[in-house]
């Protein structure tokens, strides 16, 4: 008869109330760290936009000698990511280009963010970089 019945079950709707709590829970936690980080490294450039409501699931900053800062961050047991290597116009033999993406593939290095990161390991880090 092509009807459906798209109402949540009970005990779905119940577990899904849960998640969006922690979920909230969480991303408060995520925006504390971030404001450490901002409080350390007040020059510091990251990629957010606060004027929106972002989720801080990853702390992306802009810097120069990403590689060497990389290399450093490791060496005192820190790990970090690169999460923007390749930008789509080089999968595309750079029929356009896109200087300000260029940018973020060449200096841009994640550092972590996750909820239950201790506001002592955030101030290790920012003393690191």
């Amino acid at each position: 008869n092509g009807m459906y019945n798209s109402m949540l079950a009970d005990d779905h709707a119940n577990q899904l109330l849960l998640i969006l709590k922690k979920f909230k829970k969480l991303q408060k936690m995520r925006k504390a760290i971030y404001k450490r980080y901002k409080e350390n490294l007040p020059d510091a450039d990251f990629l957010i936009d606060e004027k929106g409501k972002p989720s801080f699931h990853k702390l992306v900053m802009i810097t120069k000698n990403r590689d060497a800062l990389q290399k450093h961050l490791a060496d005192a047991g820190i790990e970090t990511k690169i999460h923007y290597r390749q930008i789509l116009n080089e999968e595309y033999a750079g029929l356009y280009t896109y200087p300000y993406a260029d940018n973020i593939c060449k200096n841009a290095i994640s550092l972590p963010i996750y909820p239950y990161l201790k506001m002592q390991e955030v101030d290790y880090i920012c003393n690191a970089i």
